[in-house]
C-alpha cells in the first residue's frame, strides 16, 4: 500500500511543482501586511496549495482506474519493464488531462498535458521501483 501511496504523492508533486511556484508567489504577494492582514490568510493559503488540490485527485483516479489495470496487463503478458511503465504512464498522464480539458471546454489549457505526462512518468517509475522493494518501502 505504501508503494502505491508514494507513487501517487510523487506523481502529484511532479505535476504540481511548477504551477506551485506561481501560486505560492501570488499567495505571498496577496497577503496584506503579513499575517494580520484582515483575515485573508485562508484564501492565500488556498491559492498556494491549489495545484496540489487539483492534481492529487487526477493522479489518484488515473492510478486507480488505469495504472492498476496496466500493472495486471503487463504482468499477465510478461512485459513488465521500467520503460513499459514509464512510457505508458507518460501517455496516460498526457491523455487524461487533455480529455478532461476537452470535456470541460477548456482546450486552451492543453499545456497542462505536458505536466500530466511528466506526472504519469514519475508515478509509473516510482510504482515500478517501490513495488519491487522489500516490504514496499
Amino acid at each position: 500500500m505504501w508503494a502505491f501511496t508514494k507513487s501517487v504523492l510523487l506523481g502529484t508533486l511532479a505535476a504540481a511543482a511548477l504551477p506551485s511556484i506561481f501560486t505560492v508567489t501570488l499567495a505571498i504577494d496577496s497577503l496584506p501586511e503579513g499575517l494580520d492582514g484582515g483575515g485573508r490568510l485562508f484564501p492565500s493559503l488556498w491559492l498556494a496549495i491549489l495545484p496540489i488540490v487539483v492534481t492529487i485527485p487526477i493522479v489518484l483516479g488515473t492510478s486507480v482506474l488505469f495504472g492498476l489495470a496496466l500493472t495486471v496487463l503487463l504482468k499477465r503478458t510478461e512485459h513488465e519493464t521500467a520503460a513499459a511503465y514509464m512510457i505508458s504512464g507518460a501517455v496516460l498522464g498526457f491523455a487524461v488531462p487533455l480529455v478532461i480539458l476537452l470535456i470541460i471546454g477548456a482546450p486552451e489549457g492543453h499545456w497542462v498535458a505536458l505536466l500530466g505526462a511528466l506526472s504519469g512518468a514519475v508515478t509509473a517509475h516510482t510504482w515500478w521501483r517501490s513495488a519491487r522493494e522489500p516490504n514496499g518501502s
